[in-house]
């Protein structure tokens, strides 16, 4: 009588090592492919979200150095017009101009006409333009 080991290993001999025929090879690779590709795109994706979290990090960095230049460079910006208006108001041209708007404001105030207002306007807007341009009429 033979032994359940013997007739095992007849079987297996029949058939395919460890009992396994062709098609359960098949399906081993068939699963072993599916999982192996999941895997892979699971990792791409994973990879993907990070470079994109990564890069918004970098851009919003970016962006806020921007702005802080940005307002530094407005401030600068705005103390050199600042200090050109100061020194033009105290130059020659500049302190001829502020009098000329100045006389004609107190004309106007004490005798307000449409001449008295056209020339206030006048010259108060050629003191201005003065003050913000560094260039007068001759």
């Amino acid at each position: 009588m033979a032994s359940p080991f013997e007739k095992e290993s007849k079987q297996m001999s029949k058939g395919s090592r460890n009992g396994f025929r062709g098609e359960h090879y098949f399906l081993l690779l068939l699963v072993i492919t599916v999982g192996v590709s999941a895997g892979n795109l699971a990792s791409n994706w994973i990879t993907a979200r990070a470079v994109e979290w990564q890069a918004r990090q970098i851009l919003s960095e970016f962006n806020e150095r921007m702005r802080q230049q940005s307002e530094r460079s407005q401030d600068a910006r705005e103390q050199r017009e600042m200090a050109l208006r100061r020194q033009r108001a105290e130059s020659a041209v500049g302190t001829r101009l502020a009098r000329m708007c100045s006389d004609w404001r107190q004309t106007d105030q004490l005798n307000s006409t449409y001449t008295t207002r056209t020339e206030k306007e006048r010259h108060c807007s050629i003191y201005e333009d003065y003050l913000r341009t560094g260039s007068s009429p001759r």
